[in-house]
């Protein structure tokens, strides 16, 4: 599913697929989530608010089934090149790319 970029310390990026009414959440540990049976209207709702990660906790976690797609990275993960700075590198580079992408949006 592609996820776009979100403006959110805690949610890196989201993407919905509606005909499934699935919602793949990438959380800042890089961990991925998807929810199923997500509406539409919650999707529309997610996007619109201001917390990502608020909105989350109070309409998302514990409301929805839900799946880890893709577990966080653990230490061993390290041992593949991957480095602490590297991805906070990432998490900067996920970031700009959602206030790019805000910049741009039509309201």
């Amino acid at each position: 599913m592609r996820r776009i970029p979100l403006k959110s310390s805690s949610i890196l990026s989201a993407g919905y697929d509606e005909a499934t009414r699935t919602l793949e959440l990438e959380f800042a540990s890089f961990a991925v989530y998807a929810y199923y049976q997500v509406p539409p209207s919650i999707y529309a709702a997610f996007q619109a608010a201001g917390s990502k990660g608020h909105f989350h906790a109070l309409y998302l976690a514990g409301k929805y089934e839900y799946k880890c797609v893709v577990p966080r990275p653990t230490k061993e993960s390290k041992s593949h090149g991957e480095t602490d700075t590297q991805k906070e590198k990432k998490v900067r580079q996920v970031k700009a790319d959602a206030q790019r992408a805000a910049k741009h949006r039509i309201s």
